[in-house]
């Protein structure tokens, strides 16, 4: 709700190092995702390479018979 009443539109969960890659799924009042500890540096490291940035969030995949299982991958 936070992030709906500053105007935003969606956004990215970040997991802090302590967390690694534990990504727990919650309900949201806004398009978003969470992302594991290293994805979240990487996108902080985006945001700060430019001053313009764009993100898209697609629907996530399902994929069965991998370890670890079910694994929920994004839009690559």
């Amino acid at each position: 709700m936070e992030v709906k009443q500053a105007g935003g539109i969606g956004y990215i969960l970040g997991n802090s190092p302590a967390n690694g890659a534990e990504l727990i799924v919650d309900a949201h009042v806004l398009p978003a995702t969470a992302v594991t500890s290293d994805d979240a540096i990487k996108i902080l490291q985006y945001k700060n390479s430019t001053k313009t940035q764009t993100v898209y969030i697609y629907p996530g995949k399902t994929v069965l018979q991998v370890k670890p299982a079910p694994l929920t991958l994004g839009h690559k």
